[in-house]
């Protein structure tokens, strides 16, 4: 009984020998260049895609803190801004909003 392995070997041995034309590479050559370019675009739209997803959790953590500091006046504060207002200068009254 052939092993297979000698099996194998007897039928690739015409193409060990065998050499590429010169259109087979061109072929080969375009076919790894195209592939290649396929790669380096998947890679940049991942890149992309990363960095508008940075950007949006940025934009919600930035949103979110912004929001947490302009919290409405309780009625204690009104009341204190109330009772300020009429002996505050033009400066310290325009210097506390913000």
């Amino acid at each position: 009984m052939i092993d297979r392995d000698d099996e194998l070997d007897k039928l690739l041995k015409p193409l060990k020998c065998a050499q590429p034309s010169d259109l087979q590479m061109q072929k080969w050559k375009n076919a790894i260049d195209a592939e290649a370019k396929k790669q380096v675009v998947t890679l940049a739209r991942s890149k992309y895609f990363a960095q508008i997803a940075a950007a949006v959790l940025i934009g919600i953590a930035m949103g979110a803190v912004l929001f947490q500091r302009s919290r409405p006046m309780t009625a204690e504060e009104t009341v204190a801004a109330t009772f300020s207002e009429s002996n505050a200068t033009f400066e310290h009254s325009h210097t506390n909003l913000d």
